[in-house]
């Protein structure tokens, strides 16, 4: 029953979350007023202060709930692809043709440049990212107590592994730059002979 009833209340702020993330990305965070926002969303300003209490605090909610959907997806992988080698091609599959990677890249650019000229949504963020990407750390983790990866590759291999991810978003729309269906599985077998996985990857 109690999430029945909160229901409306999330998709509100949901609702929120999604309008914002929208208008920040085409205008930028500073030119964006969260009157503007609630007119977009059909709601009042009072609403939206009633979920963010300021634009700040708004923008930090949008990465974080970035940064959960991509730990679920990440979970979701695993859990269908426990072999490391398939689960870094399926994640590298994931950001292909995600039609989510130019509005992302607008955001962060637009953010980057929000937080560049304040110091303390800059600290903000990241504190925020610092514990992002939580299931691929612990993913890496195990695979260096089962012996597959060396210790001293873990931060190596999780470097590579989103310096690629990145590379993938940055590029999804860029008309020199073509990503084959064989990149996931390129790229992953590169990265394994990088870090000298010594895992179950044939």
């Amino acid at each position: 029953m109690a999430k029945n009833a909160n229901a409306p209340e999330h998709n509100t702020k949901e609702k929120i979350l999604e309008t914002a993330f929208d208008l920040f990305a085409q205008r930028g965070m500073k030119d964006i007023s969260m009157r503007e926002i609630a007119s977009a969303c059909g709601v009042t300003k009072p609403v939206i202060y009633y979920y963010f209490k300021d634009k700040d605090a708004l923008c930090c909610e949008i990465v974080k709930n970035f940064e959960r959907r991509q730990n679920d997806a990440l979970a979701g992988i695993a859990a269908k692809t426990p072999r490391f080698d398939k689960f870094l091609e399926r994640l590298f599959t994931l950001y292909l043709d995600n039609p989510q990677n130019k509005r992302m890249v607008a955001f962060m650019t637009h953010l980057h440049s929000y937080a560049a000229a304040d110091k303390n949504i800059g600290a903000r963020l990241h504190r925020q990212r610092c514990h992002s990407h939580d299931f691929l750390k612990d993913t890496l983790s195990a695979q260096v107590k089962e012996g597959a990866i060396a210790p001293e590759m873990r931060e190596i291999a999780r470097h590579m592994i989103f310096a690629n991810i990145m590379h993938m978003v940055l590029n999804a729309h860029h008309e020199h730059v073509k990503f084959t269906r064989a990149y996931p599985s390129q790229i992953t077998k590169a990265i394994l002979k990088a870090i000298d996985y010594k895992g179950d990857s044939k």
